[in-house]
């Protein structure tokens, strides 16, 4: 089941995707079941990440699909792009579910559903960063903090 609220301090980051929340692992076919859009596209992350056992790393969902989620979708994407790998035990599992593996992209053609890993871990930016939040809690104020890194 999808349940949409917001994030709680606390919260394991890898496991909320901006405020869409997938309560229960889904499987894969449940998660084709949704419809095109962000809920559907937590479920394949979150599915995705549940083929990881205890103690190795979960990939980071980045790139289009991240943006989709992050703007409740806004923006749209046909694939979903993570930082890291899929080592023999989930290749195996990807490869159960119907996936086939060209490079470093990995795709299910019957399901139109398209994985990648373009690189195995985050770089740091070779500059800082500046971010700049708006937080709106009425129509007419809103408040901004400067986030630098």
């Amino acid at each position: 089941m999808l349940s949409r609220r917001p994030p709680h301090p606390g919260d394991d980051p890898v496991l909320r995707y901006n405020a869409y929340i997938v309560s229960g692992i889904l499987d894969f076919a449940q998660a084709l079941e949704l419809p095109t859009g962000p809920a559907r596209t937590a479920a394949l992350a979150s599915w995705l990440q549940s083929l990881y056992p205890p103690g190795l790393r979960k990939p980071i969902l980045v790139g289009g699909a991240a943006v989709e989620l992050y703007t409740g979708g806004a923006y749209t994407t046909a694939d979903l792009d993570f930082v890291g790998s899929a080592p023999a035990q989930v290749a195996k599992e990807l490869k159960d579910a119907g996936f086939r593996k060209t490079g470093r992209h990995w795709a299910q053609e019957e399901a139109q559903v398209f994985l990648e890993f373009p690189e195995s871990e985050l770089e740091p930016p070779s500059e800082p960063v500046e971010l700049l939040l708006n937080f709106c809690s009425t129509a007419d104020r809103s408040s901004s903090f400067p986030l630098k890194g």
